[in-house]
Formats: C-alpha cells, structure tokens, sequence
C-alpha cells in the first residue's frame, strides 16, 4: 500500500511541478490538494510509519517540492515588485494630479 501511495503522491508531484514551471498556479493548487488528499488517510493514521518509503522515489519527491517551492517564491517576489510598483505610480499619479 505505502508503494502505491508513494507513486501516486509522486505523479501528482510530477503534475504540480509542471504547473509551476509552467507558471499554471491554479493547476498547481489543483495538484496539490489532490495530492494532499491522496496522503491524508496516511498521514492520519497514528501507527503509520512516517519512515521507510521508498528512498529514491521520495528523494524525487522532496527535490521537486523544492523545486516548486521555490519557482513560487519567485512568483511572489514578481507579484511583490508589480504591487509595489503600481502603489508607487498611483502615489505619483495623486501627487501630480489636479484635485
């Protein structure tokens, strides 16, 4: 069961960072939802051993997690400077505009 559990987390992981290279943030949170409830009864259950999955597959897992992790925080700085941005340019445009 932990093995299937494992390549089922691992395709959904696959389709997430996909999302997120692609910049396709909604297919991303889609992926990662559906991932996260493929894990949760796992994840759940208190004798579940949190340890001993399948070492290479898991490392996949945890690289690409990493990956994801951080073309999202690029995005947000991204989204940050575009903010900042336009509140500085609405702050010019009140400065400079006739009341």
């Amino acid at each position: 069961m932990l093995a299937e559990l494992l390549v089922a987390a691992w395709t959904k992981t696959e389709a997430m960072l996909l999302a997120a290279r692609a910049g396709d943030w909604e297919i991303l949170l889609g992926s990662e939802a559906e991932r996260r409830t493929i894990l949760a009864p796992w994840m759940a259950a208190p004798s579940a051993p949190k340890s001993g999955w399948p070492a290479p597959l898991a490392r996949q897992i945890v690289a690409a997690d990493a990956e994801i992790e951080r073309l999202v925080r690029e995005r947000l700085r991204a989204l940050e400077d575009l903010l900042g941005e336009a509140a500085l340019r609405r702050r010019a445009e009140r400065a400079y505009t006739a009341p």
